[in-house]
C-alpha cells in the first residue's frame, strides 16, 4: 500500500510541475507581447521566467490617493 501511494504521490509531482511550466510558458509569451514595442528590451536576454506576479501601486498627489496602477513584476534567471 505504502509503494502505491508513493507512485501516486511522484505521479501528482510530477503533474504539477508540468502544469507550472506550462503556465510559465502562457505567461512568458504575455512577456513577449508587452515587451515587443519597447526599445532596448530584447526578450532572449532574459533567461527563464521562474516567478510572475501582479501588483497594484497607488499615487497619491497632495496626500490624496490619485491614481491606482496596476504593475507585472516578471523574475527570470
Amino acid at each position: 500500500m505504502t509503494v502505491a501511494i508513493d507512485a501516486l504521490s511522484k505521479i501528482i509531482r510530477h503533474a504539477s510541475l508540468a502544469v507550472a511550466r506550462e503556465k510559465l510558458a502562457d505567461v512568458a509569451s504575455d512577456f513577449v507581447r508587452r515587451v515587443k514595442d519597447k526599445k532596448g528590451i530584447y526578450v532572449k536576454d532574459h533567461g527563464k521566467l521562474i516567478l510572475h506576479g501582479t501588483f497594484q501601486v497607488q499615487k497619491d498627489v497632495d496626500g490624496r490617493p490619485r491614481e491606482v496602477r496596476e504593475l507585472y513584476p516578471y523574475m527570470f534567471i
